[in-house]
């Protein structure tokens, strides 16, 4: 009798112990508790005011071109200085802007935008336009436990920590090409009917359909001859 009662306490305890493992919460996951999200953010970049456009300004309209076209082309705020000795020069400099950004394809609406420049201050013509970027709103580096802790239980629930996948994510958001993509598939490219009416002639033929890509590499020994 009294080994019955044991063994009905020993399942009793087995079972409680299955019944109080914790669910999958929400956050453990490293997509939910570091979210990718697409906003808007300026692409900005600052070109020096001077007698003509140097390698290194052209290279900047260049990048700030095809980020632009990347973008399906929103509006382009140029900012320049007003009423200040170099007008003249000002002009010109915003003059050949214009003219490099027109023969990267920049063909939208550009907007001028005359600033008053501050006294003490660089001259500069700034280029900017409202883009798409990915962002992780979580910041990284928050440790709000203890991993270590040896006064009490925190960090000994085998639960991903706080941080876990903040680098991860925010290294996914840097390197996408096209924000979109994550909000939506892009549209299949139409199918190449050369291809498709090749392999239906093949495979009526009774041959297999498949290409054999031949490669022919020179030997190590007869490279350079």
């Amino acid at each position: 009798m009294i080994e019955q009662r044991l063994i009905l306490a020993t399942f009793v305890l087995l079972f409680a112990s299955c019944a109080s493992e914790p669910a999958l919460r929400l956050g453990q996951d490293v997509a939910s508790r570091h979210p990718i999200t697409v906003q808007d953010d300026n692409q900005v970049i600052s070109l020096p005011v001077a007698s003509q456009l140097d390698g290194d300004s052209r290279m900047k309209i260049a990048t700030f071109a095809s980020a632009w076209r990347q973008d399906r082309g929103r509006q382009i705020e140029i900012r320049i200085p007003n009423k200040t000795p170099q007008d003249k020069i000002v002009q010109a400099q915003f003059d050949r802007i214009r003219q490099q950004l027109l023969s990267e394809g920049v063909r939208g609406s550009v907007r001028l935008i005359r600033e008053p420049a501050m006294l003490g201050e660089a001259t500069i013509i700034s280029l900017r336009f409202l883009r798409s970027k990915a962002n992780v709103v979580t910041p990284c580096g928050v440790w709000p436990d203890d991993l270590a802790s040896a006064s009490s239980l925190s960090g000994w629930d085998n639960e991903p920590y706080a941080n876990f996948g903040c680098a991860y994510q925010t290294m996914m958001a840097v390197q996408t090409s096209d924000p979109r993509d994550l909000t939506s598939m892009r549209a299949a490219s139409p199918a190449d009917g050369e291809m498709r009416a090749r392999a239906l002639a093949a495979i009526r033929r009774g041959q297999d359909p498949s290409v054999t890509w031949g490669v022919q590499a020179p030997g190590i020994g007869g490279a350079g001859q």
